[in-house]
């Protein structure tokens, strides 16, 4: 099962993307999980997203350091995660048409928007088509 993977289409495996900035200057230090909550829950793309899913990327999302907490995925991880997404050497369409299990893709309702970074899904919408043993074509709404 891939939740909302960053995982672009084909033909934008080109060089780096270059946006990553938006990941790298991320707040990382919480006092609580409730902190991230109320800091998130009014502002995009959060605002958009269930309470519940919210409430769970707050309570999950980071991990105790300390007194404090911080993001289980460091800002500069994520950062890099994005900024790399669309090298050449990542793109793995040829190890997915390998896959001999069937495979569920999960993706945000909201299609790629490159003005809204982080208010839809980096994901290609015909990823589940590519997999050999197809077993979920379409999105799944999450926000």
């Amino acid at each position: 099962m891939l939740f909302d993977p960053v995982i672009r289409a084909e033909d934008q495996y080109l060089g780096p993307w270059g946006k990553s900035w938006f990941g790298a200057k991320r707040r990382n230090q919480w006092a609580s999980p409730q902190e991230l909550f109320e800091r998130f829950e009014n502002r995009p793309p959060f605002d958009s997203w269930d309470r519940g899913v919210l409430r769970d990327y707050c309570n999950y999302g980071l991990e105790p350091a300390g007194e404090d907490y911080i993001l289980a995925c460091p800002p500069e991880i994520e950062a890099s995660i994005y900024e790399n997404s669309t090298v050449p050497e990542s793109n793995i369409y040829p190890e997915i048409a390998a896959i001999p299990i069937p495979v569920h893709v999960v993706r945000a309702g909201r299609f790629r928007d490159p003005a809204n970074v982080m208010g839809s899904s980096p994901t290609a919408p015909e990823l589940a088509a590519r997999f050999v043993m197809e077993s979920l074509g379409d999105a799944l709404a999450l926000l």
